[in-house]
């Protein structure tokens, strides 16, 4: 799923925070993949939503990665590289235990690739409109 929000941060902190809540109520894991300060007011809104983050998080079924500290595993020259983007994720995903036979909830920042002409490589960038559920 993709929300187009806009640059409306409370809609995608209550749609993030029910996404990944409802998930970690259902049994379900959930890995979010964020900037330190996201992360830190999506914990604040699962506790205010009724959802225990810290013993999700004890629990192994609750995940939060900074996502520049992320993104840095897997760049190579300012590019993605597939192959290290999927170690880091299949990392990520393996150090979260959700319930038997329950899913895994994600949630991501957009990237976007945007390019400039006269030959310079294209440039990795954050996109401040979209959201990758």
């Amino acid at each position: 799923m993709v929300q187009l929000y806009g640059m409306d941060d409370q809609l995608l902190t209550r749609n993030i925070t029910f996404y990944v809540g409802e998930g970690l109520k259902r049994g379900e894991g959930a890995l979010v993949i964020a900037s330190a300060e996201r992360n830190d007011d999506l914990i604040r809104h699962l506790e205010q939503a009724g959802v225990d983050s810290e013993q999700a998080m004890r629990a192994r079924r609750l995940l939060f990665l900074d996502a520049h500290q992320t993104l840095a595993r897997f760049m190579v020259e300012g590019l993605p590289d597939q192959r290290r983007f999927e170690r880091t994720l299949e990392a990520a995903m393996g150090e979260i235990q959700a319930q038997e036979d329950s899913g895994l909830r994600t949630y991501g920042r957009w990237l976007a690739f945007s390019g400039r002409r006269g030959g310079s490589p294209p440039r990795f960038s954050w996109s401040n409109s979209g959201t990758i559920f």
